[in-house]
């Protein structure tokens, strides 16, 4: 991902956006400084440890897809573009995007090169989702439908269910 948002950088360059990327110790300085150039207001993090401030102030995720991010994307009702990481067991970060995409909650981007030599495949859906609010507005409710507050209240009482029978 670190890749392919420094290759879209040229493309996104006009379109109204702020950018909070974290992106890992390694890529940070080289990334910071590749929004700097492309005049992009951005902020690079290594980690960040304020999630859910984080959350409350995108309008748009561009994120993985693995089972914490979507459920955490959901809490916040946060639509995203997800990108499956491709090695993933099972490719259950494929199915993760898709059942956010179905439920219209998100935009699964499943065949991005890894190198980012086709960043118009991000940007072509971001530029769409940027031009129209109300589609990240309905976006947004979609993805809070998806939202389960009280999934480890639910798995405690399952468990201990099933511990009664047996």
């Amino acid at each position: 991902i670190n890749q392919l948002m420094k290759a879209s950088l040229p493309q996104l360059c006009g379109m109204p956006v702020e950018v909070v990327h974290q992106s890992g110790e390694a890529d940070r300085e080289e990334l910071q400084g590749a929004y700097r150039d492309a005049g992009i207001a951005a902020e690079v993090v290594a980690f960040e440890a304020d999630m859910p401030t984080r959350y409350r102030w995108a309008d748009l995720a561009i994120c993985r897809a693995g089972a914490l991010t979507v459920a955490e994307l959901a809490l916040s009702g946060l639509p995203a573009l997800l990108i499956p990481y491709p090695f993933a067991a099972d490719n259950h970060q494929a199915a993760n995007a898709g059942e956010f995409e179905r439920e219209g909650a998100g935009i699964g981007l499943h065949e991005l090169p890894r190198d980012g030599s086709d960043a118009s495949l991000l940007v072509s859906p971001l530029r769409e989702l940027l031009e129209a609010p109300k589609r990240l507005q309905d976006m947004s409710v979609a993805a809070s439908r998806l939202a389960r507050p009280d999934a480890a209240t639910r798995v405690i009482d399952t468990c201990a269910q099933w511990l009664e029978v047996a």
